[in-house]
């Protein structure tokens, strides 16, 4: 993968689903199989309102959807972990505050992740207000392997197109 070549044919589709939000799971399509993941997911994350949502997704079932802002997104140990790196723009993946194990033994991985067959994960930071952030994720399975650099390197480049369209 070509990190500049896979951000320069994502970059239209995110300005045209910042006019017309029903795009969204079309760029969140994209992403998702640029980035080699299952799902990709668009959510609102704060430890000062949990239970904040899902704005888009694709791939995840509804019922874990729900589940997630219901139960799971309160108790994602990435989330707990890393809320150091809940910064515009950063890259961050589960591996950074977490070892595999940690991740394994959790109640996330057990109830929320296995049950779907995902495991690795990447999110971008799109932007936080009132320390609430919004966040670019995608995860896929344990037998895939973690995310690299050029993934990392694609979502550095598409971050200010993102934070762009969430501004409006």
């Amino acid at each position: 993968m070509n990190p500049v070549e896979s951000a320069l044919k994502l970059v239209g589709p995110i300005y045209d689903a910042a006019a017309d939000p029903q795009l969204w799971p079309q760029v969140l399509q994209k992403l998702a199989d640029v980035l080699e993941g299952v799902t990709a997911v668009i959510s609102l994350e704060s430890t000062a309102r949990p239970g904040q949502g899902i704005v888009a997704s694709i791939r995840t079932p509804e019922d874990f959807q729900k589940s997630y802002v219901e139960h799971f997104q309160q108790i994602n140990p990435w989330a707990q972990r890393g809320a150091h790196l809940m910064q515009a723009g950063t890259v961050s993946t589960p591996e950074m505050v977490l070892s595999v194990g940690e991740t394994a033994q959790s109640e996330y991985y057990q109830d929320f992740l296995r049950p779907q067959g995902l495991f690795h994960a990447v999110g971008l930071v799109v932007e936080v207000r009132d320390r609430q952030a919004s966040v670019v994720s995608s995860h896929r399975s344990r037998r895939k392997g973690p995310y690299t650099e050029e993934h990392f390197e694609l979502l550095r480049l598409l971050w200010p197109h993102f934070e762009r369209a969430a501004r409006g």
